[in-house]
């Protein structure tokens, strides 16, 4: 009889580890599971820097869209507008201190080539963004191309010599690439 006792007592014992050890593995997983869902709030990681740089603001204004197929967004205007003042901001940069760097980041193709060749640091020259008038022309389905027609005011100099004001028109070709609205094509008129 003392040995059915002792079995019985085992089997308590047993038991009751089995009961202990579901609980701490439940106990574990509820604080795994509460701590991975109280974590940082992504407002505070993540902040909303500006489309265009602040001392750039507001350059460009808006003609009336020629007749498309679909309608430009608001957010795609903004997008192209930070692209296009931010294409000559690079421009300007690279004329000044001959750096080649990012060029391709807002044109593509031959046209990065001819930015980048224009660019010495011999050059002392700059263009400086007064305004810019953009009008759309051209807005594919897919949202990925956008035909522009730009009229841009413009400070240009050279070294050592005077500071021109000019009026440019453009008829230009952005395309939706990784993210960014580049400038493919870009041809002067008059």
């Amino acid at each position: 009889m003392r040995t059915t006792r002792a079995k019985q007592l085992i089997g308590v014992a047993v038991l009751g580890a089995a009961v202990l050890a579901v609980a701490l593995v439940a106990v574990a997983l509820s604080t795994i599971v509460l701590r991975s869902g109280t974590g940082a709030d992504p407002a505070d990681a993540f902040s909303q820097i500006s489309l265009v740089p602040e001392d750039l603001g507001d350059l460009v204004t808006w003609d009336a869209d020629r007749e498309l197929a679909r309608p430009v967004e608001p957010t795609t205007r903004d997008l192209v507008e930070a692209g296009w003042i931010r294409a000559w901001s690079r421009v300007d940069a690279a004329q000044r201190s001959g750096d080649r760097e990012l060029i391709d980041t807002w044109f593509l193709g031959s046209l990065a080539d001819q930015v980048a060749k224009s660019s010495s640091p011999a050059s002392g020259t700059s263009v400086s963004q007064r305004a810019h008038l953009l009008q759309v022309t051209f807005y594919s389905v897919d949202g990925s191309v956008m035909g522009l027609h730009a009229v841009s005011d413009m400070q240009r100099s050279a070294q050592g010599g005077p500071t021109l004001s000019t009026q440019d028109e453009f008829e230009v070709v952005m395309l939706l690439s990784d993210g960014n609205w580049r400038i493919l094509h870009l041809t002067r008129l008059g």
